[in-house]
């Protein structure tokens, strides 16, 4: 490209030179606006579809598997109660070697039977207190997991709340720039039209030939 500064000593070179430099100028700041308007509208359609991250599966997992022991129940409770019963039958066969028959024997058996239930019932509340303790679990399991999920959707708005006024901004800078742009375009071309012509007079007048529009360069000695 031409050193458009070594043309400005010469008449109607040099303010085309000058318009030009200022023209390619404005042009410049309507490319970068253009750019910024293309960045902030990928970065604005970006942030509308940023969806929510997935909560981590044990939060999940955890509360299904609490839900399953309340559920459940006291682990090994048939076992407990098999036990209790197979005890019960054992104690009834020694009381029935033992003594045969009598009030004694029935005194035994009854006593027998009245631990067996107390037992039963022993294990039946504590079935109860673990299927409740349980059942708080998974009720905190499900609390942690809401909460986990709204700052994860919080979280999301955020993200997208700042891609969205980085897209803004991006938006304002492009608007001012192709202005810019637009302004130094159009300065240009006045300034470029109003300084060749006040150049071209002032040369006129320097060389005698009077205002540049009375010249009839049809009669000059110049050969052109």
């Amino acid at each position: 490209m031409a050193d458009l500064g070594a043309l400005g000593g010469i008449p109607f070179l040099g303010p085309i030179a000058s318009g030009i430099g200022a023209i390619i100028s404005g042009a410049e700041e309507m490319q970068t606006a253009d750019q910024q308007r293309r960045q902030a509208a990928n970065l604005r359609q970006q942030g509308l579809n940023l969806q929510v991250e997935q909560l981590r599966p044990e939060f999940r997992q955890k509360y299904f598997m609490d839900l399953a022991a309340a559920q459940g129940g006291l682990p090994a409770l048939e076992l407990y109660k098999q036990y209790v019963a197979q005890n019960t039958a054992n104690n009834l066969r020694a009381i029935r070697d033992a003594s045969p028959s009598g009030a004694s024997t029935v005194n035994a058996i009854n006593n027998l039977v009245d631990k067996q239930n107390t037992a039963i019932n022993m294990l039946n509340e504590k079935d109860a207190i673990y299927r409740n303790g349980m059942m708080e679990k998974t009720g905190d399991d499900l609390w942690n997991i809401g909460t986990q999920e709204r700052g994860l959707e919080l979280y999301r708005n955020q993200e997208r709340d700042r891609m969205l006024g980085q897209a803004n901004a991006l938006e304002a800078a492009g608007t001012a720039n192709k202005q810019t742009g637009i302004n130094t375009i159009t300065g240009a071309a006045g300034s470029t039209a109003n300084d060749i012509f006040s150049n071209t007079t002032a040369w006129n007048n320097i060389m005698g030939k009077g205002p540049a529009q009375n010249v009839d360069w049809t009669k000059t000695n110049y050969n052109w």
